[in-house]
């Protein structure tokens, strides 16, 4: 069977007898040869056709069908409406035989062209089509079309070609058989793309494990003064339960997927978008990428993983590495394994008055660390601020201990951090101060600890604000003062001599009041 591949409104699928045509011997009777065109709408709207022509060459050579026009007999079908003649030497006309018969719908239209005398030359010749139709019975328009119709030589057959069974297990393989006349060189190929197999030297092949629905086409090729004709048998195998690989699969009602389900491949990659509920209950042993998802049950990934858009209504368990672009999480508890949440992009800023301010990316935490001098017995007062989100935490530190005449006894180390938290794209402004009164100075730092990334992966984990910016910044601490509180230890020592004395009834000269009143500020 020829199909039609034109241009035409109407399609034309051509048939032979004998399939193949075969030439006439150089002496004996003459082959005759007979054609069948169907003609038919494929469309759902009406097509209307007031002539079909059909020609074919006559002669001897290899490119005609025959050498003479005579005792060609014709036939149409439905015979009431149309009707087909010879009105020329290897031309006939097919007319319909009222007007209303010109519109084409579901029924289709048969003509046959037989008891034809084919000449004695194998080759092709050419089945030459003109149609008069119009879509809508009104703008008329030739179109034509061409059909390669083969002849092969006298006594040639070729056929029956068929499988073992018609349908086939998962990963089965069928036995393929058929008839042919030795000569032509035969070649076997299938839809499932494995390479064509030469079987000229047999007239049975097996086939591979067949994975789905495959296509088997036999084609029979023969040489002859250098003429080559080609002749074909195809025959489909149905697969129980196949592989399906599909390139863009849309489900939209609920779909149970119980086994292995490969979408794309790494080569090609494919999309999978299920409009309705879907129940994933496989295990993913390899990459899982997903832009939205609901899992309702356990989720197993033991590959790397990435999910832009996920949410997780029921256990999740990564043994292997996962990547979460954007998630939100209601609970999260890690009772076993480790679990990394600080990301890259740190800084720090150490110093004794130091103040500045950034824009982080991404959430985190800015810790900032008072460190104690490394002589304890000097007096050393340090503040620290963190401000954002219109709050500000100041911690103190430095050496702590009363700072009266013996004050290096009870001197010692006060060291002091403080986190906060800091919110994604929220201003944040940090400041250090010391004491003027200080006897040595005690170490400021601030360190900025990143939760992951930024929102992309190139982009930073946080930008320093500019000198603009930082013109909105809180004022910085007061540096604490310690002069009072030891001038108040000297005013109440000095009153307790004197009370001391009155008590005593004993007046006391101004170098023993001095003297007692070192020696009280010391206890």
């Amino acid at each position: 069977m020829i199909t039609d591949e034109t241009t035409t409104l109407l399609a034309y699928a051509i048939t032979t007898d004998p399939a193949p045509l075969q030439v006439s011997p150089v002496s004996g009777n003459p082959s005759q040869g007979a054609l069948t065109i169907v003609v038919s709408n494929n469309t759902s709207q009406v097509i209307y056709c007031e002539q079909i022509q059909f020609s074919f060459p006559i002669g001897p050579l290899a490119q005609d069908f025959t050498n003479t026009a005579t005792g060609i007999l014709t036939a149409a079908a439905p015979s009431g409406q149309w009707e087909l003649t010879q009105t020329s030497d290897g031309v006939f006309t097919a007319l319909p035989t009222a007007p209303e018969y010109q519109e084409i719908t579901t029924d289709g239209l048969v003509f046959q062209i037989y008891n034809v005398v084919v000449n004695e030359q194998v080759g092709t010749f050419t089945l030459a089509v003109q149609e008069t139709s119009s879509p809508d019975g009104s703008q008329w328009r030739v179109e034509t079309g061409a059909f390669d119709l083969a002849k092969f030589p006298y006594g040639f057959f070729f056929g029956n070609l068929a499988p073992s069974a018609p349908l086939a297990p998962y990963q089965g393989s069928v036995e393929l058989t058929w008839t042919g006349s030795d000569g032509p060189t035969y070649t076997m190929s299938s839809s499932d793309g494995t390479p064509p197999a030469d079987v000229t030297d047999t007239r049975s092949w097996t086939s591979c494990p067949l994975t789905g629905d495959t296509t088997f086409l036999l084609t029979a090729s023969l040489q002859e003064l250098n003429e080559t004709v080609n002749a074909y048998q195809s025959t489909t195998v149905i697969v129980a339960d196949p592989s399906l690989t599909a390139t863009d699969l849309t489900v939209l009602t609920t779909s149970t997927l119980q086994g292995p389900v490969t979408v794309g491949s790494p080569a090609q990659e494919a999309s999978l978008t299920v409009n309705g509920a879907s129940t994933l209950g496989a295990t993913g042993t390899g990459p899982l990428t997903s832009s939205s998802a609901t899992v309702t049950g356990g989720l197993t990934v033991q590959g790397r993983s990435t999910l832009n858009d996920a949410d997780v209504n029921g256990a999740l368990n990564c043994t292997g590495g996962a990547s979460l672009t954007d998630v939100t999480v209601k609970g999260l508890s890690a009772t076993t394994g480790s679990v990394a949440l600080l990301g890259q992009g740190r800084f720090t800023v150490t110093g004794i008055s130091v103040s500045g301010g950034f824009t982080p990316t991404t959430d985190g935490f800015l810790m900032a660390q008072v460190i104690p001098p490394q002589d304890q017995t000097k007096c050393s007062f340090a503040f620290a601020t963190i401000t954002t989100g219109g709050l500000t935490f100041q911690i103190q530190g430095g050496t702590v201990g009363s700072f009266g005449g013996g004050w290096d006894k009870v001197m010692d180390f006060n060291p002091n951090a403080l986190t906060v938290p800091v919110q994604a794209y929220a201003k944040c402004y940090y400041a250090a101060a010391q004491s003027d009164q200080n006897q040595v100075v005690s170490g400021i730092r601030f360190m900025w600890l990143p939760i992951g990334t930024g929102t992309l992966l190139t982009e930073p984990a946080f930008r320093m604000l500019s000198e603009e910016e930082l013109a909105d910044a809180p004022p910085p601490p007061t540096p604490p003062r310690f002069t009072a509180a030891a001038d108040g230890g000297e005013e109440v020592s000095a009153a307790f001599v004197d009370r001391l004395a009155e008590a005593l009834g004993a007046g006391l000269p101004a170098e023993t009041r001095a003297d007692l009143a070192q020696l009280l500020r010391r206890l």
